[in-house]
């Protein structure tokens, strides 16, 4: 496939992203471990730490058709660094809420993830 941006294009694009990304967001991983009583607790512990963003799901087509299966509920983008690891089973806690990942939003040229979260309440 050809690009019409160099890497250094693409590089400076995704610079810029990551300087619009005012929050801090923390990647979680569900542990479990046995617990006094042979019984077993989860708990949701920080992997990484990276920057992002968070808006109410929009109205680009994608969003939309996203939006339409998540039905009354409200779903977010999450915005994060283009070279995030990430999977659906983490977990992203921002300003002290919990969002579950849905899905993600593909991208030709990637300068940024964006995810589909829900809150967790």
């Amino acid at each position: 496939m050809t690009t019409l941006l160099t890497a250094d294009e693409l590089d400076d694009m995704k610079d810029t992203q990551d300087s619009n990304l005012p929050e801090t967001v923390y990647i979680q991983t569900l542990t479990e471990t046995a617990t006094a009583t042979s019984g077993r607790s989860q708990a949701w512990n920080t992997t990484t730490t990276t920057t992002g963003r968070i808006a109410p799901l929009g109205n680009s087509g994608e969003e939309r058709e996203l939006a339409s299966r998540l039905g009354s509920v409200q779903g977010y983008v999450v915005t994060l660094p283009a070279d995030t690891v990430v999977t659906n089973q983490n977990r992203l806690q921002i300003s002290g809420r919990q969002f579950d990942i849905k899905a993600t939003l593909k991208r030709s040229s990637q300068t940024a993830l964006r995810l589909v979260c829900l809150e967790v309440l």
